[in-house]
């Protein structure tokens, strides 16, 4: 688990070290944008993973999209994955919260020399997952959240965890602020990652009816039922 404090103290050594992230984030604020440096991940990742030996995880930019790789071993075989991921779309509502991704360059290579099922699939072609929407779209198990999975395009939905899906407040919160504000693209620049918002995206009618639909509304409901439970607590006192 990452400590807080940890987090807190590396961040601070960063900015101390790297002034110019403090300019760039103040300059990118103004236009809605904000923006993550990869070394922040790359920290995150290695003290997650930092018992693992040899996954040798990658994170490099390549605008607008990210370049992925790691090293796994299964089945007595030692595999390099990689991938390039960019987020196409983000769609959020009290309704869902989508992510849409699109992979390029998918690719497994065999680091190991002994001969073994998995070695014999992907050396021969076999195993292919170029088009890793295809592999994932026919998985026994799939995830919830996996909505829409085809050729090289995947489609994740967090409102269908059951996490979020049966909690009304989240929605309620979803749904206010995605009209005041909301995601307009996912995107890298050199050595970031880049948050782009839109505010009032439906206009400024639509913000108003947000938020009488997602805060004055839900907040009556709320004091009407406070209410009601007081008006009978003191009822059933009295008599």
């Amino acid at each position: 688990m990452l400590d807080p404090r940890d987090m807190l103290n590396t961040a601070y050594k960063y900015f101390r070290g790297h002034p110019e992230e403090v300019a760039r984030l103040v300059k990118s604020s103004f236009g809605l944008r904000f923006g993550v440096p990869l070394a922040a991940f790359r920290w995150m990742i290695e003290q997650v993973v930092n018992d693992i030996d040899g996954l040798d995880p990658q994170i490099e930019a390549v605008p607008p999209g990210i370049k992925l790789g790691a090293t796994l071993e299964r089945m007595e075989t030692r595999i390099r994955v990689s991938m390039i991921l960019y987020v196409t779309r983000v769609q959020i509502s009290s309704d869902q919260a989508r992510v849409h991704l699109r992979f390029e360059d998918v690719s497994l290579r065999v680091l190991s020399e002994k001969k073994t099922l998995v070695s014999a699939l992907i050396n021969s072609g076999a195993l292919d997952i170029g088009q890793i929407g295809n592999l994932v779209r026919e998985l026994p198990q799939r995830p919830p959240v996996i909505v829409e999975a085809s050729n090289d395009r995947i489609v994740i939905d967090l409102m269908q965890s059951p996490r979020f899906s049966d909690n009304n407040i989240v929605r309620h919160f979803a749904g206010l602020m995605s009209s005041l504000i909301t995601v307009h693209g996912v995107q890298t620049e050199t050595e970031h990652l880049d948050v782009v918002f839109r505010a009032l995206p439906r206009g400024g009618g639509a913000a108003v009816d947000a938020i009488e639909n997602h805060f004055v509304g839900p907040g009556l409901r709320r004091v009407r039922s406070l209410l009601g439970r007081d008006q009978r607590q003191l009822a059933e006192s009295i008599f």
